[in-house]
Order: C-alpha cells, then structure tokens, then sequence
C-alpha cells in the first residue's frame, strides 16, 4: 500500500532535520505536529541504533516501515531507520545516526574526523517497534 502523504512528509522532515540547524522550539513544533499527522504514527519508547531512548514517528510506503527518532525531551533528531518489505528477500534494517550537529567557523582537517564505530548488533535495531 502506498501512503504518498505520509512518505513525503516524513521524507521533508528527515531532510530538514538532518540538513538544517533548527532551534529547540522549532524542533518541538516540528515533533507535534508529525504526531497529528494521518499516516504517521507515534511509538513513545523506543531505543536507536546507538542505544539511547527516544521516541519513534513512522510510516509505511509500499510495505517498508520507516522510523524518525526523536529525543522524548529536546525532541532533537537522533536516527531514522528502515524496515523492508515483509517477503521482499531483504533483510536487516538501514539505519542512519546523527551523533553530533555543529556550527562552526571553518571546517575541520580532513584528518581530524570523527570516526564512529558502525553498530551491526542484530539488539541495536530500535524496539519495540520492529515491522
């Protein structure tokens, strides 16, 4: 089943997020109205790929279910997180992490970049909300 509205939305919200420095207000405005939105469901528990609490807006669109983790309390941006369709032959989940967000005056040394340490642990999948 495809569910246009909810894709769309939940796609312009993960850019925006991922894209632009929003403020701690704006991010809240953003949350609750993603909470009143037809097609999009909220899970008030869930645990990202990285282990931290937070809760879960998700959609599904053509079968795949995918997950925006919020900070419960700054309703900052933590993960999203895809599940395939079930019966398609694909497995696992695709997950993407924000770890840190930061305005800076210049950009950093190229060898001085963070490295974070990829979580492949079937346990690091957010829960409960698997598909």
């Amino acid at each position: 089943m495809r569910n246009w509205a909810a894709y769309v939305i939940g796609q312009t919200i993960w850019n925006l997020e991922t894209q632009e420095y929003l403020l701690p207000a704006q991010r809240a405005a953003i949350f609750h109205v993603m909470t009143h939105i037809s097609g999009l469901h909220l899970t008030r528990r869930v645990i990202d790929p990285a282990r931290r609490p937070g809760a879960g807006v998700w959609w599904r669109f053509d079968g795949a279910k995918t997950m925006l983790i919020f900070n419960p309390v700054s309703y900052a941006f933590l993960a999203m997180v895809s599940w395939p369709p079930r019966g398609s032959g694909f497995r696992g989940t695709v997950s993407q992490v924000l770890v840190k967000m930061a305005i800076v005056s210049r950009l950093p040394h190229p060898g001085n970049q963070v490295s974070v340490p990829y979580l492949a642990a079937p346990s690091a999948s957010p829960s409960p909300a698997g598909p």
